[in-house]
């Protein structure tokens, strides 16, 4: 396929965050391709969006979900609706880079069989890929030869073909997409940065005050990956198979679930054995302590 007969939808799903979404709308805007197609989702905000949105960027479609799902089920959504073949999925606080479609484009068409596979993968700002290019199995994640954000591209009919889609859980887990996927066919990823990750967003799912305030929801995310890809880690990534095993642990005490953190304790392999005692003392101690504990932990690690 030449580069000019490619079209794209990009979808952005957002929540409350209707005053960074700018930047995101405008580096669309900035490709100049033909047929392009923006589809802002928007994730149950409590307010629909602003005049000043709808007048500055007349083109972009506003779909509406009908409450707070999580970005998986809008990014879904956003897929299903698109009316171009190439859809690219991007956060509402994140930029294209000026020419992302140009190289996009290139590096497809350069492929052989590209038809086959129903997602690309490009760099983000602080991705990290132990080559130039390569064909990502679900060793690879686990292992870390690739780490930090890619900027996926699909296939729409490809990805529909195989059902694909992103695990509908309000706060994210869209790693067992990638894990799920790249058990089944390899994900050609491309090192090259082709948009930038935003660092305007004051709320993120990722902060240590909402993994406190839902911390019962991570502590289920990282059972259902221990349940789905547990023999697999214990196998081939035992070190992520205990930080998965530590993170329920601590997200259960977060949220005031003593008992289930103990269970995950008891998985814990004997070589952390220093980890399991202190994590046992914290779980002795009331809730609000370990919930500063944890707080104070996440500020002084990002200093």
């Amino acid at each position: 396929m030449a580069v000019n007969e490619f079209h794209f939808s990009v979808v952005i799903p957002t929540f409350n965050r209707w005053q960074i979404l700018a930047k995101a709308l405008d580096s669309v805007k900035a490709q100049r391709f033909a047929r392009t197609e923006t589809i802002v989702v928007d994730d149950g905000s409590s307010m629909e969006a602003p005049v000043g949105i709808r007048c500055r960027y007349p083109q972009v479609r506003i779909l509406r979900q009908p409450a707070n799902l999580g970005p998986g089920s809008a990014r879904n959504r956003g897929l299903m609706e698109a009316t171009n073949p190439w859809v690219v999925m991007l956060d509402d606080d994140d930029e294209l880079e000026p020419d992302a479609f140009r190289r996009i484009s290139k590096y497809i068409s350069s492929m052989e069989n590209a038809a086959r596979y129903p997602v690309f993968q490009f760099g983000h700002s602080n991705a990290r890929l132990i080559e130039d290019f390569r064909m990502v199995t679900v060793l690879d994640y686990l292992q870390g030869h690739i780490s930090g954000d890619f900027l996926p591209v699909f296939q729409k009919n490809t990805a529909l073909a195989l059902n694909l889609s992103y695990p509908a859980v309000r706060i994210g887990c869209e790693h067992l997409l990638w894990w799920r996927l790249s058990e089944r066919v390899a994900i050609p990823t491309w090192r090259e940065q082709v948009a930038s990750v935003g660092k305007d967003a004051r709320q993120r799912l990722t902060s240590w005050r909402n993994q406190v305030s839902r911390a019962a929801e991570y502590a289920r995310i990282q059972e259902l990956t221990l349940n789905e890809f547990g023999d697999l880690l214990r196998c081939a990534a035992p070190q992520v198979f205990d930080r998965k095993t530590a993170g329920a642990a601590a997200y259960w005490m977060l949220a005031g679930e003593g008992r289930l953190a103990e269970i995950h304790l008891q998985r814990l392999s004997p070589r952390h054995r220093l980890l399991s005692t202190m994590l046992r003392i914290l779980n002795h101690l009331p809730v609000p302590v370990v919930r500063l504990g944890f707080g104070a932990y996440r500020t002084w690690s990002v200093l």
